[in-house]
């Protein structure tokens, strides 16, 4: 045979696999895979022609020569017989040429069109000879075995195959050999541990004798389109069996040209549900409009004529009659489409809704019932669905906010809409909370009516969320709780002035159930006893924090009144957690049934305050009568110690010689003045002082009380001074500011314990700013700070600002009575000062008082003394003490006045009633039997208003002489006082008045006392 040139396989990896192929050689069977051929037109007839033209040429001209050697023919004849054979030759020859050429040719293109088919095509074709190698292989068969095609060339099925699979194959491969037909079939077989599934056609390969030599196949993976339709049977057989398990009929309806139904499809329940057999209705179903209820069955014709004519859905609820049977509610459903033959097929269910039908129809009356219900209570409801934003209310929604049903579609915003805009907010918050991640609200707004009126909303709702945490739909309620409200207010109204009432008075509520010993108290009475709210109330409880003194009265009180079901009170002491003891008051009334008493109701007060006030009054009494005697003692003695004074200042002027005489008189005026500091000091202790600011050193001051200071706070604490290396000159009553300093030490003493300092401190300070104080803010300026500190047990924070109040007082009972620090916070804010506390628990106490600081020459002009101006002008003196009377008489003489003396009111009316233009100055004592002075000087300036007055008394609590004080018209002169002081006032009250005497002739001493 021939052979064909193999070029090489990288670009063409199939093989011949045609009978034309066989013929040309079967070499390439045997030698790999098909590739791209010479073109036989250039080669193979050129070969053959010029093989024939050569062998041609050789032959002529060797026989010729031969013939011409050998003589046979001339060498003339040989060459011409030689031109035509070479002739000849050479024609035959380009006519072999041609003609194989053009065979070729033909031949090339029938192999590249089985060239192109066979590697085009996705099936796998294959040769294999009658030992089942193969032969050709092309693309598609070493894809689809997942090998290169010129290593299967010359392989059998064992080299693709597992050997079952190879088995298999050979067996049947065999079968067709021998039978010579051709055979379709699948086959299943195993590809490197992979099944696949192969449709295969095999025909017997035969050569030109019609012998079989071999095997040629077509195969195609079907191993997906298998798997499909197993996965078609699963669908199908589960259709088939979810059609049958679902609760309705699932069917093909169908109508013909004619008139005709029938029901190609229908699932079982058929039978059930119309009781009448699927086969009987595969054929003709007109019988299904005989089960339906005569009422309905026309109105179904009417619907399925509709769906026929407009091709749209056919959907209708009927009711079905089955004999013997309840009658039944379905509902069908199906769509239309047009069939070739011009019948329309219906696809689509029956369902039963009987079950159903009737829900609706409780529900129905449940809803009736419930918007009824709702319409009561002014309760509407509503759902929410976000994710399509559809809104719906129910009927009571509408009448809630005055909306129009027929023209208000329910929306989120026509509600948010009607709300009060501070509301508003706060539901716009709540709804955003809620589809973010919240469960619900609970919320009460004020909302606007459409007609204008306002009412209060409970707005309710709940959310509901898929597995994945997504807001599907929102139900909620609103209910109108205005009047609801209105009790709401009303009541804690009521409660707010209870709870006022009671905080008011003190107290609290408590109710005890005799029957469990469990007690409910209001808030206050928690406060009150100073235990915790959480804890669970008894008698037991309260009872513990009474004192051990008055526990056994409280039960056996109780008792009583709960034994002879009559009304309860009690007053006792309890031991407050934070405020130490306290009393309290009880009071409750017994509730009772046939049993007895079952409950006791009432309320307790805080009486603390009062029964201190009671303590404070009933002190105060004793102080008060206490002071009316001190100011009594005192006032008798400032008459004595004006004449004492008054004559020793006399006699000290007089007598110069002997020396002991005078310094007797000195010993004698020393006592004096230490006698009237003392009843100055009396008559501020009862409160009946005359306050006289003067010019003081402040150092001077405490240096003189120092000594009376050191023996009041004892010989177990000591007094220090830190006094200013300079005068601390402050103005202030010298007696008020001894009452203060002594005040501040007295406590610094009941603060300290045995060894402890107490330190008086002086020192002049300036402020560049306001300065802030316990008692006030110091204005900018030059302060003199007395300072009084000790080292005892301190003052809570809390307290300060407290221990200036009257009464108030952090000391045992016995020990005070809460006016010391009261007292001394009055004069230094009278005297226009402030104090400041310093101190801490434990850490001592540091009490600063400010005062302005005074000019020093004032006081040096207050102190100098001067010599003391007389005159000539007429004085009326009037005093019931004869001693002090004579003193004040001869000492006006003295200095040039003219005096009439009298002991009493009556005495100087009567003298002053016969000549009344001749007295120029009433002197008169305050305090006198049968006629004030006050009474007096009224009487006598009736008569002349231009008289002038000077009071002389011992003290000045009589709210007159405060006014007088205050007013400047008329002066005050305080006993004691020397004649010096006097004679000085007497005439500054006449420089002061610019009085100018008329002239008239003196009165002699005889006039006057004959008058």
């Amino acid at each position: 045979m021939i052979g064909v040139t193999k070029h090489d396989s990288s670009d063409r990896d199939g093989a011949f696999g045609a009978e034309s192929t066989a013929r040309i050689g079967t070499v390439d069977f045997f030698n790999g895979t098909f590739g791209t051929m010479v073109d036989p037109s250039k080669h193979v007839p050129l070969r053959v022609s010029g093989f024939y033209l050569l062998f041609g040429v050789v032959w002529i001209l060797t026989s010729d020569v031969l013939m011409a050697w050998s003589e046979i023919v001339d060498v003339r004849a040989s060459l011409v017989s030689s031109c035509k054979g070479l002739f000849f030759v050479g024609v035959s020859a380009a006519i072999i040429y041609l003609l194989m050429r053009q065979q070729l040719e033909r031949l090339s293109c029938a192999n590249s069109l089985a060239h192109a088919v066979i590697n085009g095509t996705t099936d796998a074709v294959f040769v294999k000879d009658r030992n089942g190698r193969y032969l050709m292989f092309n693309r598609a068969a070493a894809a689809q075995v997942n090998k290169r095609a010129e290593d299967v060339i010359g392989r059998d099925d064992h080299f693709v195959f597992d050997a079952q699979s190879a088995a298999e194959l050979k067996d049947r491969d065999r079968r067709i050999m021998e039978s010579g037909e051709a055979d379709t079939a699948e086959e299943v077989l195993t590809i490197e541990n992979s099944t696949t599934v192969f449709l295969a056609t095999k025909v017997p390969y035969r050569d030109q004798f019609g012998n079989v030599i071999g095997l040629i196949g077509i195969s195609r993976d079907i191993t997906q389109q298998k798997e499909a339709e197993k996965q078609l049977r699963i669908q199908r057989d589960r259709l088939a069996s979810i059609v049958e398990a679902v609760p309705v009929i699932i069917c093909s309806f169908q109508s013909w040209p004619d008139g005709s139904f029938s029901m190609p499809f229908c699932s079982s329940l058929i039978e059930s549900i119309y009781d009448l057999s699927k086969e009987e209705l595969r054929h003709d179903a007109s019988s299904i409009f005989k089960r339906i209820h005569p009422d309905d069955v026309q109105d179904v014709l009417d619907s399925i004529e509709a769906s026929t004519r407009t091709m749209t859905l056919w959907e209708r609820e009927y009711r079905v009659c089955r004999p013997g049977r309840e009658e039944i509610w379905v509902e069908g459903r199906s769509v239309p489409t047009r069939q070739e033959d011009g019948s329309i097929l219906w696809q689509g269910y029956v369902a039963d809704i009987t079950t159903r039908k009737r829900d609706q129809e409780r529900l129905r009356s449940i809803q009736q019932r419930l918007d009824h219900a709702q319409l009561i209570a002014k309760m509407g409801s509503w759902t929410w669905e976000p994710v399509s934003n559809r809104v719906w209310w129910s009927d009571a929604i509408y009448n809630l906010f005055g909306f129009d049903p027929n023209t208000t579609v329910p929306s989120f915003q026509n509600i948010l809409d009607r709300l009060d805009p501070a509301d508003r907010k706060i539901a716009i918050d709540r709804v955003d909370a809620l589809m973010q991640c919240g469960d619900g609200f609970s919320n009460e707004f004020l909302a606007n009516r459409t007609d204008g009126s306002k009412i209060w909303i409970l707005s309710a709702a709940r959310a509901a969320r898929d597995e994945n945490g997504r807001l599907i739909q929102v139900d909620g309620f609103d209910q109108d709780i205005t009047i609801q409200k209105q009790i709401e207010d009303e009541l804690r109204l009521s409660e707010e002035r209870l709870r006022l009432a009671l905080r008011s008075a003190g107290g609290g509520v408590w109710d005890w159930d005799l029957r469990t010993d469990q007690a409910w108290w209001s808030p206050e009475m928690y406060s009150l006893w100073g235990i915790d709210p959480n804890e669970p109330m008894a008698l037991a409880n309260s009872l513990e924090s009474i004192v051990d003194q008055d526990r056994d009265y409280v039960r056996n009180t109780s008792k009583l009144a709960i034994d002879n079901k009559s009304d309860y009170h009690a007053e006792f002491r309890i031991d407050h957690p934070e405020r130490g003891e306290c009393w309290i008051s009880s009071s409750g009334r017994t509730i009772s049934d046939q049993d007895g008493a079952i409950r006791l109701i009432g309320i307790s007060q805080d009486i603390t305050d009062r029964r201190r006030l009671e303590d404070h009054l009933r002190q105060s009494q004793k102080m008060e009568a206490v002071g009316r005697l001190a100011g009594g003692v005192a006032h008798d003695f400032n008459n004595l110690l004006t004449v004492i004074n008054g004559y020793c200042r006399i006699l000290v002027d007089q007598i110069t010689e002997p020396p002991d005489v005078r310094d007797s008189l000195y010993a004698i005026r020393d006592a004096a003045d230490r006698a009237t500091r003392l009843t100055r000091q009396l008559l501020s202790f009862s409160r009946k002082a005359m306050v006289e600011l003067q010019v003081l050193d402040l150092n001077q001051v405490v240096m003189q009380s120092a000594a009376l200071l050191r023996k009041l706070v004892g010989q177990e604490i000591s007094v220090e001074l830190a006094l200013a290396p300079t005068a601390c000159f402050i103005e202030a009553d010298p007696i008020q500011i001894d009452q203060v300093i002594l005040n501040l030490t007295v406590n610094a003493r009941d603060a300290s314990q045995k060894g402890d300092i107490v330190t008086i401190a002086t020192r002049s300070v300036n402020f560049d700013s306001p300065h802030s104080t316990t008692t006030g803010t110091l204005s900018p300026g030059k302060y003199i700070e007395l300072t009084v500190t000790d080292q005892g047990i301190g003052i809570l924070e809390s307290l300060q600002t407290q221990i200036f109040e009257p009464f108030f007082s952090t000391k045992e009972r016995e020990k005070g009575t809460g006016l010391g620090l009261s007292v001394a916070h009055g004069i230094i804010a009278q005297s226009g000062g402030q104090i400041d506390v310093q101190s801490a628990p434990g850490k001592g106490a540091s009490f600063r008082i400010y005062l302005k600081e005074a000019s020093p020459q004032t006081a040096t002009a207050a102190s100098s003394s001067r010599a003391i101006e007389g005159g000539k002008e007429f004085i009326l003196l009037v005093e019931d003490e004869q001693a002090i009377r004579a003193l004040c008489e001869r000492t006006l003489r003295a200095h040039g006045y003219q005096v009439f003396a009298a002991s009493g009111g009556s005495e100087a009316i009567e003298w002053f009633s016969k000549s009344p233009e001749k007295i120029d100055m009433l002197v008169t004592d305050l305090m006198m039997p049968n006629m004030s002075g006050r009474e007096l000087a009224d009487a006598l300036r009736s008569k002349k208003p231009e008289l002038l007055i000077l009071y002389i008394s011992g003290y000045s609590d009589d709210l007159f002489i405060q006014e007088v004080i205050r007013s400047g018209r008329d002066t005050l002169l305080q006993k004691p006082f020397l004649p010096g002081e006097l004679a000085s006032k007497v005439r500054e009250v006449f420089d002061g008045a610019d009085h100018e005497l008329a002239p008239q002739d003196d009165i002699s001493e005889q006039d006057v006392s004959d008058q």
